[in-house]
Parts: C-alpha cells; structure tokens; sequence
C-alpha cells in the first residue's frame, strides 16, 4: 500500500487532501479494530474530519446513514476485514473531491477486489458534510447467473 505521504501527491488543493486524509485515518483506525477492547468511540479522529450534525452517507447500496448510524457500521464492518487501499486519481471541486481507489477488502469467508469511487461533499468549514460511494466489482459465478444480463451474450469484458 502507498503511504499517506506518497498519495497526498495527486492532490493537488485542499478538497483533494481531505479526502485521501480522510480515507487514511479510516486505514489506521480499521486497522487497530482487531485489537482487544475496540470500540466505537475508535472513530473519533475520523469523525473530527467531518460535520457529524450534517454527515450523510449514501453507501454502496443506496443505503442513507447519519453520523451516529455510520459509526456502528464502520465499527461491524473494521472488526471482520483487512482492507487496502490504492489512490488511482482524486480531483477537486469548489466544495467537493471525488477520490477513485483501487481497493481489496478480505472477509473471512472471501476476498475482494475493486474500484471504488467516492464523492466527498464538504461545508465551508472544511468538514465532510456528504459521501457518496460507488463501486465497481467483479460478481461471483453464481451472483451473475441469478443476474437478468446476459454479459456473455453481448460480449461484454468480465
């Protein structure tokens, strides 16, 4: 995995750096849920990035969740894998960055590989008031045989 050090060199404004900051402050945390004693009061640092009063996050499925929602989850979710990460770009608006990562997460039933791409929406304080994230991924054999396409059929690259 890239250091924060190295990523942090294509971001190229303020947006850009809170965003890969952010991503790697989840790394270090995620990281130390495996110790004894972990609990959700872990993600404190994280949450000094963001406006918890304002947060939304619209996760992978659609699902919507407030600050106190999402902690629990990252806590569920830090505790049953090792996950990794690889900034391919960010980019940067006036109140937003949108971070593209190649990441691996290892479950303890499967591993996965994909690309993520996240929209960070931050307010005038600098803080993360929005995420938005996207993946893009590879489905088992048998998730794609209940699948309605055909992607063998039109030729598609799996």
């Amino acid at each position: 995995m890239e250091t924060m050090e190295q990523a942090l060199i294509k971001a190229y404004g303020p947006n850009s750096r809170r965003a890969v900051t952010y991503s790697y402050v989840m790394k270090r945390i995620l990281d130390s849920a495996k110790a004894p004693g972990f609990g959700d009061e872990a993600w404190a640092p994280l949450g000094e990035l963001v406006d918890i009063a304002a947060f939304a996050r619209m996760g992978n499925f659609m699902e919507v969740v407030d600050w106190n929602q999402y902690v629990p989850l990252l806590s569920m979710w830090s505790k049953a894998t090792d996950w990794t990460f690889h900034v391919r770009r960010v980019t940067e608006g006036e109140d937003y960055a949108v971070l593209e990562l190649h990441e691996t997460a290892g479950y303890p039933d499967r591993d996965e590989d994909y690309n993520s791409i996240s929209v960070y929406q931050f307010g005038q304080d600098g803080r993360l008031v929005h995420l938005d994230v996207y993946l893009q991924k590879r489905e088992a054999p048998e998730a794609s045989r209940r699948h309605s396409w055909d992607l063998a059929k039109v030729g598609a690259r799996t």
